[in-house]
């Protein structure tokens, strides 16, 4: 599911220039990172089941970190992602097949302290509700 989500949040992308130009990471940045860039990680993925085994179908909880210098930046990742996946229908990515994602939660985390050496960094986490099938 995480390769799902990483060509999902990809595919949104396509301005010229790009926002992210590919810089989408599970669980961790890189150091010395280019900016804007997206962290996600999985926070749930509970699975449902019948009396006849498991469902195929879950609703993941993710969370989207988005890293940037400016908080406009934050703002333009955020509202590509929210044009290109909110109420997503029924499109595969990475072969798994996702029929919708929904934003569920926007915060702008603190302004780093400005008495502190080196370029601020701007912190926005999103968490999205994707459902996908699966085996």
């Amino acid at each position: 599911m995480d390769a799902a989500l990483k060509a999902l949040i990809v595919s949104c992308d396509t301005g010229s220039p790009p926002l992210l130009n590919g810089r989408v990471f599970p669980a961790y940045s890189p150091q010395a990172p280019t900016l804007a860039q997206i962290v996600y990680r999985l926070v749930t993925g509970p699975r449902d089941y019948t009396q006849d085994g498991p469902d195929g179908v879950t609703t993941f909880r993710y969370q989207l970190d988005i890293y940037a210098l400016e908080n406009e930046d934050t703002e333009a990742v955020r509202d590509m992602l929210i044009a290109g996946m909110s109420g997503q229908l029924a499109g595969t990515y990475a072969g798994v097949r996702i029929q919708a994602a929904f934003l569920d939660n926007d915060q702008l985390f603190g302004v780093p302290d400005l008495d502190t050496p080196g370029p601020r960094q701007f912190r926005r986490v999103l968490d999205w509700l994707v459902t996908a099938e699966h085996g």
